[in-house]
């Protein structure tokens, strides 16, 4: 590590620890290495170090009991207030159930609707299925209408009576 690097702010964080005795041996260590090497962590070090010394000769003060009374009944009013209110995730959480349900609504009613439909068309096609011989024969029945109609003209015409043909 260069002798003039500058300390991060997290690096700043461990050695406030370091200096309360908060550390992990091994990150105490590593802490101890780079003062070693560091003159700027050298020297964040024993400025952090007097401040602390000058805290000690300050006078204590005592806070008065009712002020941490209040305080603590605010926090335990603002923690009731996050648990009885709906928090945001509860918000998305309905937003996304109301979502999914008006998705599955509408996605029922379409595949109801499909199939509605295609009750129709296979009725339609039930019919011309059934008329299939009807519609492949076409050509042969307008033929046959032609000869129908002549063979009308005919029995009008009495030629072929039945009863003609018992007399000879």
């Amino acid at each position: 590590m260069p002798k003039f690097t500058r300390l991060t702010p997290e690096q700043r964080e461990e050695l406030i620890a370091y200096l309360d005795g908060e550390l992990e041996p091994s990150r105490q260590e590593t802490i101890e290495a780079s003062l070693s090497q560091n003159q700027v962590a050298r020297h964040d070090l024993n400025q952090l170090s007097k401040t602390y010394d000058l805290l000690t000769f300050l006078p204590r003060v005592t806070p008065n009991p009712e002020l941490a009374e209040r305080t603590l009944s605010r926090i335990e009013v603002r923690e009731s207030q996050v648990w009885t209110s709906p928090s945001l995730s509860v918000n998305r959480l309905r937003r996304y159930l109301m979502g999914t349900v008006w998705f599955i609504l509408l996605s029922a009613t379409a595949v109801g609707a499909f199939q509605i439909a295609q009750q129709f068309r296979e009725d339609r096609m039930k019919l011309l299925l059934e008329d299939l011989p009807v519609i492949e024969n076409v050509d042969r029945f307008s033929a046959i209408e032609t000869d129908i109609e002549l063979l009308k003209k005919l029995r009008d015409e009495k030629i072929f009576d039945e009863g003609s043909g018992e007399e000879e």
